[in-house]
């Protein structure tokens, strides 16, 4: 009995600790704003003007695409690529800069995954287990509210980024979500299985 007792102290103190350390760790980066700031400036310069990618390798972007935006069948002119552009080479990637319409997106400008940055003082969350209806028409750049069957209990939240199986159509697919510490802790006392997420 006084070992479990012993074990339960040195464990409740180990959790402790670390919960100390991310905490730290949390404030230290709060308080260091020039390290996001030269993080953004150097993402930014990864960034192509349109006229330097006027014959670069690419495709003709038929729509907006937000950063994070996951290159799906729909987004891109597969019809007139540019520079032996190869489709295989972007679908299922993750936009790393803002396109316009129009605008030629080139490789270099996609990543495999998506890069999360939340709002300063925001957290990520990840809404899992998506409706096939609701995948189709959001993606990063998307806002959507949260509900808990019959409440709301976020509103107007912006999507990181959406990270699905790549299929036809997308399945397991899983919403990355910017919301503040308030939302955070009502999606996280709430049932996975009962959220539900409407685009606005």
């Amino acid at each position: 009995m006084m070992f479990r007792v012993k074990f339960a102290l040195r464990l409740l103190i180990l959790c402790w600790i670390w919960l100390d350390t991310l905490l730290v760790g949390r404030v230290w980066i709060l308080g260091h704003p020039k390290l996001k700031a030269a993080a953004s400036a150097t993402a930014s310069s990864l960034c192509t003007s349109p006229l330097q990618k006027t014959n670069l390798p690419g495709f003709r972007a038929k729509r907006n695409l937000a950063v994070n935006h996951w290159i799906r069948e729909d987004d891109l002119d597969w019809t007139l690529p540019t520079g032996g552009a190869q489709k295989a080479d972007f679908m299922n990637r993750f936009s790393a800069c803002p396109i316009q319409s129009g605008e030629t997106v080139i490789l270099s400008e996609t990543r495999p995954l998506p890069k999360l940055e939340p709002e300063a003082n925001h957290l990520t969350y990840r809404l899992g287990v998506l409706d096939v209806r609701v995948v189709q028409t959001i993606n990063a750049g998307s806002r959507v509210d949260i509900w808990d069957e019959n409440h709301q209990i976020a509103q107007n939240i912006l999507i990181l980024a959406l990270i699905c199986t790549p299929s036809a159509p997308p399945k397991d697919c899983s919403a990355m979500l910017d919301v503040g510490p308030e939302e955070f802790s009502r999606l996280r006392s709430s049932k996975a299985e009962s959220l539900l997420s409407i685009p606005r």
